[in-house]
């Protein structure tokens, strides 16, 4: 947001220029200003205003449907319920795309709690508001206990457009899974 308030101010610095060369003349002359005049330079006044906050709302709405049709790909773990006396059945690792976009070329990577990459695989693609199984034995190993200590899950995935987003996730071996961040690359 911050960035575009400044190439809006970068691209158009010459009118603010203007506008202040203009403000300052009138309010030396204020004293011998009409009241039309007066009127006149309050409705420039507004009329500068309102665009400003226009340009800033179009800003705002840009943004909020660039999030509204993004992806967002969170894991979720689900274990069939046995019947007394059956053998435990063994859980099911689902991503789960939440967004309205498209999440292409899934990279699940497992690091360590210093950030060293423990493993990492090129996974699926998950339509928008759709649900995808992932079975590897190497990612089942780090999720359920077969490895010792904390571990980080970083789902990386594109959109459509080849924008990239992440979304992580804290785990200790035992399945246990805390969600950390989404963002963007």
């Amino acid at each position: 947001m911050k960035k575009k308030v400044f190439y809006f101010l970068r691209e158009y610095w010459f009118l603010l220029v203007l506008l202040a060369i203009v403000f300052s003349i009138m309010l030396a002359k204020w004293s011998s200003l009409t009241v039309s005049d007066r009127v006149l330079l309050l409705t420039l006044a507004a009329i500068f205003w309102y665009t400003w906050e226009t340009y800033l709302l179009r800003l705002e709405t840009a943004w909020a449907t660039t999030l509204a049709n993004r992806p967002f790909v969170s894991i979720q773990e689900l274990r069939d319920v046995s019947q007394p006396g059956e053998m435990m059945k063994p859980y099911r690792i689902v991503f789960e795309n939440m967004g309205k976009g498209c999440a292409i070329n899934l990279t699940l990577v497992i690091s360590n709690a210093d950030g060293v990459v423990q493993w990492s695989k090129k996974a699926l693609s998950i339509g928008s508001e759709k649900t995808a199984e992932f079975m590897d034995g190497m990612f089942d190993t780090y999720l359920h206990g077969f490895q010792e200590g904390k571990f980080i899950l970083k789902i990386v995935y594109d959109d459509l457009a080849g924008k990239q987003y992440y979304s992580s996730f804290e785990f200790d071996g035992k399945a246990n899974l805390k969600f950390l961040d989404s963002g963007a690359d």
